[in-house]
């Protein structure tokens, strides 16, 4: 009897033993899955000229045929991740028997083992547990592709799929992602470096610890040596050769594109739009935008420069930054760039900096900013009397430079750093509510919080317009008396408020006009009183301004919370004449056999009559010209607007409109530090909407 059991536990052990493994392999995906993956429709994000601004996918991956990457590239991975690469078919027994040793040893699954073959088929289709099924699964799907695919099949496929970190997937958008090129552009150094990431992109990613990327390439060209891809003497020029990390690249439509991507994801479920084709036709005008990032990043950087030098970023032996001038000397700077560049020596009146391969000049006159600097231990200004360049940077220095001049055989540059500083812009043509720019920040890599959408701050006296504009629908014209006196109010528990002006004068009898031009306190917070706050939530509610309101009379000095489209949306309806528009960022969508499935038109709706859209109009023309927005004017260029500070300058803003366009710049710390004192919205934001409007106005004359 028990030898009978015994056969029959035998006999099912055998057949499992056969079932099993053909059950696996009749669960894996076809050949023809394989091959199609490589090309999933995506969605295609068009600008406002039908220009393909992107390209979304379930990954972030650029598809580039085998043809367009480098040997050197392709030989660098093979070095360092599968030398047998062309020997083997899809296992190396070898390296499995290695791994099981170890993974016996360490009574676990520790090693892998993996040929590109083996990875190609796990970050297509298999998960990443480490389990004997998973294991099986891998191995016979890596047979079966090694049986109908050939080996640069294989490696086309892998090396536009393998993860390279910070969301960049394939060597495409990896090497636009760390060198802002195309992979067919690249050399040795580059590709070295690229291939050393795979293993473990957060630890060897150069943008994050350049120190441990540079020995990791070093390991890549020595193996490149080892297995014959490379000479010693090419060995020895690439780990000579100062490899150049992007820095300028402009991201900032990022913060756009992720705004439609989750519109795309919440209406109409990832399948659809990471693989059935959609054709998205945004409102992005690419020039206007383009100007709005441009003109953030350098009002930031100009504010963020006259609170003082930071010091360098960090410091590097001079050995890891050879010059090859041959190498890099085609790398095109554009005038204003602001880039990383090490200091070669220094001296009391000039630097050479080396900036993407290139020596540069730096002055003392284009570095004299940085006599004003803050001492890191104890947080203190100290100003040089005497500046020195020499005591601000030295041999080895990393730092932050902008090319000021291209002329002659060096580069000119000046001194910059990194602003802690955030902000945001955007811009909306009112005429159809489409969003023409959008930035959300200083860099989309640094932080992607979108501040446009998400950053609910106080406007301050940006607000006031709705509060004068709800008083001439009841009445009032711009010419009306008003009182601007010292005034105390309370309200039910005994509590007191007393606001003040912002220059703490007190004018007497002033109009409207005149108190908005001036931004007068006291007579806005009695304007408020006499109309009522529920009925000035309520008006500003009927206008589209949904924020967070104060239940209180301290609303009158703008203290609800609002995002900056929110304030932008307001701003419209008085250079509409009335009309509140809703903003959009999508004109429409087609799907891939060509059928409208979202069309956007423009949404108008009155909400205060013409008259006083007008006598806002004239007012807040009258702010621009001589009121507190005079650094938001902009010579030919007819506009209207007003300015924003916070208590303890938390806060800054300009919100306008020219004939065109409608925009709000906002700036301040994300923490709600102050800016400090006197930064108001005149003094940081309006001259960056001023620069924003210089620049836009041209594209319209």
């Amino acid at each position: 009897m028990m030898k009978r059991i015994f056969f029959i536990i035998v006999l099912l052990s055998a057949v499992f033993l056969l079932a099993f493994p053909f059950y696996i392999y009749r669960t894996l995906p076809s050949i023809e899955e394989i091959i199609d993956y490589e090309v999933t429709r995506g969605s295609f994000i068009y600008s406002d000229t039908n220009e393909l601004i992107a390209k979304l996918n379930s990954q972030n991956f650029d598809y580039v045929p085998i043809k367009a990457i480098p040997d050197n590239m392709l030989n660098a991975v093979m070095a360092v991740e599968d030398s047998n690469f062309y020997s083997h078919q899809g296992l190396d027994y070898i390296a499995i028997l290695r791994a099981f040793l170890k993974d016996i040893f360490y009574l676990s699954l520790k090693e892998g083992g993996s040929t590109i073959t083996q990875q190609l088929a796990k970050i297509l289709f298999l998960t990443p547990e480490k389990t004997l099924t998973r294991k099986l699964r891998e191995s016979m799907l890596s047979l079966k592709i090694e049986m109908n695919l050939s080996k640069r099949d294989i490696l086309e496929l892998y090396l536009n799929r393998i993860y390279f970190g910070h969301g960049a997937y394939g060597v495409e958008k990896a090497s636009k992602l760390y060198f802002g090129r195309s992979i067919k552009e690249i050399a040795l150094p580059q590709a070295a470096m690229l291939a050393g990431i795979i293993k473990s992109p957060n630890r060897y990613s150069p943008l994050t610890n350049f120190t441990m990327a540079k020995k990791r390439q070093r390991i890549v060209l020595s193996l490149m040596e080892k297995n014959g891809f490379i000479r010693r003497s090419d060995r020895e020029k690439a780990n000579k050769t100062a490899v150049v990390l992007n820095d300028s690249s402009d991201n900032s439509m990022n913060y756009f594109i992720t705004m439609v991507r989750a519109h795309l994801i919440k209406n109409y479920g990832k399948k659809k739009v990471f693989q059935e084709g959609l054709k998205v036709f945004t409102t992005l005008n690419m020039e206007v935008q383009n100007h709005a990032s441009l003109s953030l990043k350098e009002g930031l950087r100009k504010y963020d420069k006259s609170l003082g030098w930071r010091g360098v970023s960090s410091n590097i032996e001079l050995n890891e930054w050879n010059i090859d001038r041959e190498l890099h000397a085609s790398i095109p700077f554009r005038k204003g760039d602001v880039v990383r560049g090490v200091v070669i020596n220094a001296s009391g009146k000039r630097a050479i900096v080396s900036v993407r391969g290139i020596v540069g000049t730096l002055h003392e006159s284009e570095a004299r900013w940085a006599g004003r600097r803050i001492d890191q231990e104890t947080g203190e200004e100290i100003i040089d009397e005497d500046f020195d360049l020499s005591e601000s940077i030295k041999e080895g220095d990393v730092i932050w430079v902008r090319i000021k001049d291209m002329k002659g055989p060096m580069p000119m540059l000046s001194l910059e750093q990194l602003p802690l500083v955030q902000g945001a812009i955007v811009a909306v043509d009112h005429k159809i509510g489409h969003i023409k720019a959008l930035s959300g920040g200083y860099d989309f890599v640094r932080s992607e919080f979108n501040r446009v959408v998400s950053a609910h701050r106080q406007p301050g006296s940006a607000f006031k317009p709705f509060i004068y504009a709800m008083a001439i629908e009841k009445g009032s014209t711009p010419s009306t008396i008003l009182n601007d006196i010292p005034v105390s109010f309370r309200w039910s528990g005994n509590k007191s408020w007393s606001p003040s002006n912002f220059d703490n004068l007190y004018r007497g009898e002033v109009t409207m006009r005149e108190a908005i031009v001036l931004s007068v306190n006291t007579v806005t917070a009695m304007l408020v009183k006499e109309l009522g706050v529920r009925n000035l939530i309520h008006f500003s509610k009927n206008l589209g301004i949904n924020g967070s309101y104060p239940k209180d009379l301290t609303i009158s000095l703008g203290t609800l919370l609002l995002t900056p489209l929110e304030l932008t949306k307001g701003y419209a309806i008085f250079a509409n004449g009335g009309y509140s528009i809703k903003p959009m960022m999508i004109r429409r969508i087609v799907d891939f056999h060509g059928r409208v499935v979202e069309h956007n038109r423009p949404l108008k709706k009155r909400v205060i009559k013409k008259s006083t859209a007008s006598g806002i109009t004239l007012m807040l023309k009258d702010v621009v010209k001589a009121g507190t927005g005079r650094n938001a004017y902009v010579r030919g260029v007819e506009s209207a607007g007003k300015t924003g500070t916070t208590s303890n300058y938390k806060d800054a803003w300009f919100s306008g409109y020219t004939e065109e366009i409608t925009a709000t710049v906002w700036v301040g710390y994300d923490n709600g530090s102050s800016l400090g004192k006197d930064a108001g919205g005149g003094k940081i934001a309006a001259p960056i909407w001023a620069d924003f409007i210089k620049r836009t106005s041209k594209r319209f004359d």
